[in-house]
């Protein structure tokens, strides 16, 4: 299935929710942390160009959007304003 969103609506396949050497899952409630994924396709834009791409790891919003679920996956179809930063680099930047 192709999903070509519209407008300013962004579709982002989120991250899985991480779990524990034991099995355990860590995350914390969803209110209480962005949530990460990473762009699958990407409206024109309304008035301005869109500043996200395909392949573009992002931080998003909690709570935001509509899920859509593709192949067993978590998806969202966003706005671009929900959108609060791209991920270069999730490397630990302290070492």
């Amino acid at each position: 299935m192709k999903i070509e969103p519209l407008g300013d609506q962004v579709l982002v396949k989120m991250d899985k929710p991480e779990k524990a050497a034991e099995g355990v899952d860590c995350r914390m409630p969803v209110a209480c942390h962005p949530q990460r994924g990473t762009v699958q396709a990407v409206g024109p834009g309304e008035e301005k160009p869109m500043t996200v791409k395909k392949g573009d790891r992002v931080l998003l919003k909690s709570y935001c959007g509509e899920r859509v679920e593709i192949k067993g996956r978590e998806h969202r179809m966003i706005k671009a304003c929900d959108i609060m930063a791209c991920l270069e680099d999730e490397e630990d930047d302290d070492k």
